[in-house]
């Protein structure tokens, strides 16, 4: 996810930005409101592997809400300081952010390294999906005001 999201800024990143930026801006107006309800739903099911993850012993114990707000907004507000072009990589930056996010939560702390590897088998898995998308959807129609 957190690899997703940071690549998200180089695979459409004006889709990207506009979405992350008009959210909190526009999160009353009606044409968002299908987005809103999207992003409450994703929220959810990142708060319910929270949940699994502390009953289950991988992570430790704390506060699914918070944490997923933590994890969201250090992802989500990327576009106000990420560059593509800029010192870092898209990679790197996602790499950094699941080091930090899964050093804190898993109780088990030696597997991190091999998560956050941006030569690793998690960020291909995620370049895969992305690219499958990519192919086999077609962009949203927003509504004609």
């Amino acid at each position: 996810m957190l690899f997703a999201f940071m690549l998200y800024q180089e695979h459409d990143r004006d889709a990207t930005v506009a979405f992350q930026r008009e959210i909190s801006r526009l999160a009353d107006h009606e044409t968002l409101s299908e987005g809103v309800r999207l992003r409450g739903e994703y929220l959810g099911l990142v708060r319910g592997i929270l949940r699994k993850g502390m009953e289950s012993g991988q992570f430790r114990q704390g506060d699914p809400n918070l944490q997923s707000l933590l994890m969201m907004g250090s992802a989500q507000w990327a576009w106000t300081w990420f560059d593509p072009s800029g010192p870092h990589t898209a990679e790197e930056v996602g790499a950094s952010l699941v080091d930090m996010v899964l050093g804190g939560l898993l109780t088990r702390s030696a597997t991190v390294a091999g998560l956050a590897d941006p030569g690793g088998a998690v960020l291909k898995i995620v370049r895969s999906c992305l690219a499958d998308a990519a192919t086999h959807s077609e962009p949203p129609q927003l509504p004609v005001p």
